[in-house]
């Protein structure tokens, strides 16, 4: 959304839309809301269009995830970074820093606990995607497989959770690569050889 601006030079005033430069009070109200917490955000985002303007810019959240998350060099579970922050939008980056935040807050922190998923065959190799699914590959000396565990069925019931969906391999899995392709997952495997 571009910012408007008044052009004065005939009896009538004109309104005109003037891009965005980074100059001037655009700045200024970027500074100052990257000062703001999130909470203070979001309150000021409803005051007016030019303040819900700057709310939603992606500078101002990377700017946040800097100071809030990444200054304290903390790690946090279920945030698999499957793009660089580069890629992601405004709303993406917006998004996991609203959650990234949030999973600080002692209050707001899932409670860390193990859970067991036992195997029949031995586990080589193991992937956590988006947050919200587990890809886990086994093998014997009989069979290979890879199977996809969503993670809620794991942790609302572990002893009776299944893989949503397996398949068998010809090989052992050395080591994976997985990428998310227009919302499905690409998974490209090196497996040992026989």
């Amino acid at each position: 959304m571009e910012q408007p601006w008044i052009q004065v030079g005939s009896p009538r005033i004109h309104w005109t839309p003037k891009p965005w430069d980074g100059t001037g009070a655009e700045d200024v109200l970027l500074k100052i809301f990257s000062c703001l917490e999130i909470r203070e955000i979001m309150k000021m985002r409803r005051c007016c269009k030019e303040f819900r303007r700057i709310s939603q810019a992606k500078q101002l959240w990377v700017s946040i995830l800097q100071r809030d998350v990444l200054e304290d060099s903390l790690a946090y579970p279920f945030v698999d970074p499957v793009r660089p922050l580069e890629e992601l939008s405004a709303a993406e980056t917006e998004a996991v820093t609203t959650h990234l935040v949030r999973m600080q807050r002692r209050d707001l922190a899932p409670t860390p606990r193990v859970v067991r998923v036992d195997q029949v065959r031995s586990v080589t190799w193991v992937k956590l995607v988006h947050g919200a699914w587990l890809l886990v590959a086994t093998s014997d000396a009989d069979a290979s497989s890879i199977a996809l565990w969503k993670i809620s069925d794991i942790l609302r019931d572990e002893s009776h959770a299944k893989p949503v969906s397996e398949a068998f391999l010809p090989a052992a899995v050395r080591d994976g690569v997985v990428d998310v392709q227009d919302g499905s997952l690409v998974i490209a495997l090196s497996l040992c050889a026989k």
